[in-house]
């Protein structure tokens, strides 16, 4: 997780694709991609919350 810009925070999440599907876990944040590889980008000022 890193800050791309002020107050913007991208996530990325990476699995073998055969337990968790991370591109569904991250599409309940808005997030996407593949079921072994996916991210999320979030503005927020409260980067614990996005934690």
């Amino acid at each position: 997780m890193y800050e791309e810009e002020e107050n913007r925070w991208r996530c990325s999440f990476r699995s073998d694709g055969k337990w968790i599907n991370v591109n569904e876990l991250l599409q309940t944040f808005g997030g996407g991609g593949h079921a072994a590889a996916a991210g999320v980008r979030k503005r927020t000022n409260d980067v614990e919350k996005f934690r």
